[in-house]
């Protein structure tokens, strides 16, 4: 059996928006009255970036990246996805553990602007309640699947504490 070959540029293109997509929304959601804490880009003058990762933890991907991580002390942001958290608790205790930030990226990874709108709660309040368990604390960082998002999930994201 032939092993896949790896995704094109293209094909990931598909997957995840281009900056200039989402400074796009920024605007038009300013316009609207709808301000989110929002980085976009930065200074080019500070010295500073944020490294954040999402849909993990994954195991041996996972551990190798808090390896190098700790190895260049360099504090990140990972948002977790439920289901995977679930799986790999000990990872999700180590992130923890060596100072990054944990953010919450849904229980199944669904993209919110695709499920019944009863549901989107309640694949926030799984994850929160699954890491609460594992670390101690819920998350108030949250990051949709994909970045997709409308007004009503918002509204959602908002009353759950994000």
């Amino acid at each position: 059996m032939r092993k896949p070959s790896p995704p094109t540029l293209g094909a990931l293109e598909t997957n995840y928006r281009h900056l200039a997509a989402i400074a796009a929304q920024d605007a038009a959601e300013r316009q609207k009255g709808i301000k989110l804490l929002r980085v976009v880009s930065g200074s080019p003058n500070l010295p500073y970036i944020a490294l954040t990762f999402d849909d993990g933890p994954h195991g041996a991907k996972t551990t190798m990246l808090l390896d190098m991580l700790k190895q260049l002390h360099c504090p990140s942001t990972f948002f977790l996805v439920g289901s995977q958290a679930r799986r790999y608790p000990s990872l999700v205790q180590r992130i923890a553990a060596e100072g990054h930030e944990i953010g919450n990226h849904t229980f199944s990874h669904y993209r919110l602007t695709r499920i019944p709108r009863e549901e989107i709660a309640d694949e926030l309040n799984r994850t929160r309640d699954l890491l609460r368990a594992i670390v101690g604390a819920p998350s108030k960082l949250f990051r949709p699947p994909g970045g997709e998002y409308n007004p009503d999930i918002l509204k959602i994201v908002e009353k759950n504490g994000y």
